[in-house]
């Protein structure tokens, strides 16, 4: 009777199929792009000049990826009911990627970025979506965010009635860039350590500290030559926007002998009656894809006479901040 169950047994396990593989055509796109984040802006940063989407399964760490070189879908095939991480890498420079050497998931959010594979009309976006796809062709979007923040500056005005040496004289309004901006973030996440040496940052302690930059940087950090006159009845009231990435310092340092990491700062470069002083204001904790604006700034009197000067003593500059809420592009 034993033997007879087993072969019974044994006739119904062989009558069972194994489980097939279901493939699936998957067409990945990215979530529906904003214009601008806030306010007046570069009309196209959130222009996607190329992209990539990479596909693991959860489970065994396979792989495969496909690539567009504007923002149209790409399109893989996948199984159905397997759990996949898809991560979308949006605008990085050729030659800054070999997707065939990436080895695993984690290995791509760790991949370190610089802040020069950004550019005007090019800024760097990632994003990700688990996906359990089902039987048949599907369309599934991936809404990701730029690495960078950005800071905006509008409304500078002067008062000088509190600096009576002042009084009826006009500002020119020579330059508005952004010092001590770090050079390094990666696809996933912020870096958390600081990278101490000089190199590490843009516009170390003043404009091109730390080297010279190239002209697309230059457009991301600063606006130079703006040369406008400032009075108590003309104040500027061009809009400027600078991006850079999530400073990781917590401790501010301002000497100006010797480099140490320190906040990213906002500097206005200007000058009276010839004299040059500098107005440097720090840019508050800004998570990437966020933006801060600086408005209603008033200058009431002379500034440093170094970007990295000693806080501006009190009553020389009133700023207001408004910090938005992160802005993810879905």
């Amino acid at each position: 009777m034993r033997l007879k169950r087993l072969f019974i047994l044994f006739c119904l396990l062989s009558c069972v199929k194994p489980s097939e593989e279901v493939p699936v055509s998957v067409s990945f796109t990215l979530g529906g792009l904003q214009t601008k984040v806030t306010g007046a802006s570069y009309a196209d940063e959130s222009a996607v000049v190329r992209w990539t989407v990479f596909v693991f399964d959860t489970r065994s760490g396979w792989f495969r990826y496909g690539s567009s070189d504007d923002a149209a879908p790409v399109t893989l095939s996948l199984v159905a009911g397997k759990r996949y991480r898809c991560m979308a890498l949006v605008n990085y420079p050729p030659g800054a990627l070999n997707p065939a050497a990436v080895t695993s998931a984690d290995d791509l959010t760790n991949r370190a970025v610089a802040l020069d594979d950004n550019a005007p009309g090019r800024l760097l976006m990632y994003g990700e979506k688990t996906l359990l796809p089902l039987a048949g062709a599907q369309v599934t979007s991936i809404p990701v965010k730029r690495l960078v923040s950005r800071v905006d500056v509008q409304g500078i005005s002067v008062d000088f009635t509190s600096w009576p040496a002042w009084t009826g004289k006009t500002l020119l309004l020579k330059h508005i860039y952004v010092t001590n901006a770090y050079r390094t973030s990666c696809w996933g996440l912020d870096l958390s350590s600081v990278l101490s040496q000089g190199t590490a940052w843009y516009n170390a302690m003043g404009w091109h500290g730390g080297g010279v930059v190239s002209a697309s940087m230059d457009a991301l950090l600063g606006d130079r030559d703006i040369n406008a006159s400032v009075d108590a009845s003309h104040p500027y009231s061009a809009f400027h926007s600078f991006y850079f990435y999530p400073n990781p310092v917590e401790k501010d340092n301002r000497r100006t002998d010797t480099w140490s990491p320190r906040f990213t700062r906002l500097v206005m470069e200007a000058s009276v009656d010839g004299e040059t002083f500098y107005y440097p204001i720090d840019i508050p904790p800004v998570e990437r894809n966020s933006v801060c604006a600086a408005t209603n700034i008033v200058v009431h009197g002379p500034g440093c006479s170094h970007p990295e000067g000693g806080t501006v003593a009190g009553g020389i500059l009133d700023v207001d901040w408004d910090i938005a809420e992160p802005v993810i592009l879905d």
